[in-house]
């Protein structure tokens, strides 16, 4: 069995900080343990400068079995830019935003969990002291299998 649920953010997220993410307004969700969930989400984000990307990562319970995301962000020059990590807490490397209107950005997750349940949260953080902002209506569909 399994079932799928749509997490929206509620408000928008601004973070300044390069040192410490910010969790994404609405862009979390609880896990159980020893299920599979496989995440898509859609980010409308806002840079204070053209200079400063965003950067994201994602935080879960101990212990997972596996964990695999992966960030689409755009750098300065318009050029897609695509990671991809293997563990929570890893933070995307940003470079320079395209522009200080929105731009969309994806972030894609598969966690096989453990035995600890837990909540999965979506976290931004800008590549410098500057303002980074994810915006309203940005969202993650989630699905989950046994």
């Amino acid at each position: 069995g399994g079932g799928a649920m749509i997490v929206v953010a509620s408000t928008q997220t601004t973070d300044a900080t390069l040192a410490t993410p910010t969790a994404i307004a609405g862009l979390s969700f609880p896990v159980l343990a020893n299920l599979t969930y496989m995440m898509h989400c859609y980010i409308a984000s806002t840079s204070a400068t053209a200079t400063t990307g965003i950067r994201y990562s994602v935080t879960g319970p101990a212990s997972p079995t596996a964990v695999a995301f992966s960030v689409k962000t755009f750098s300065a020059a318009a050029t897609s830019v695509q990671e991809a990590f293997a563990a929570f807490a890893f933070t995307s490397a940003a470079t320079a935003s395209v522009l200080t209107t929105e731009q969309l950005n994806e972030v894609h997750m598969r966690l096989r969990n453990g035995v600890n349940a837990g909540t999965v949260a979506l976290t931004i953080n800008p590549e410098a002291d500057t303002s980074v902002t994810a915006e309203i209506g940005s969202f993650c569909e989630v699905v989950t299998r046994q």
